[in-house]
C-alpha cells in the first residue's frame, strides 16, 4: 500500500522514523475496518 501523507513526511524524517511511521500507517489500515477507514473515502 501506498500511503500519500507517508510521501511527503518521508522526505523530512529520518529513515528509521520514516519506516516506523509507513508501518504504523499500513497496520493500522490493516486491522481497521475499510468503511471505518478514514483515507479509503480519499
Amino acid at each position: 500500500m501506498t500511503i500519500q501523507l507517508g510521501a511527503g513526511q518521508r522526505e523530512r524524517l529520518p529513515r528509521s522514523a520514516a519506516d516506523r511511521l509507513n508501518a504504523f500507517q499500513c497496520a493500522l489500515l490493516m486491522t481497521a475496518p475499510r468503511s471505518a477507514s478514514p483515507l479509503k473515502g480519499r
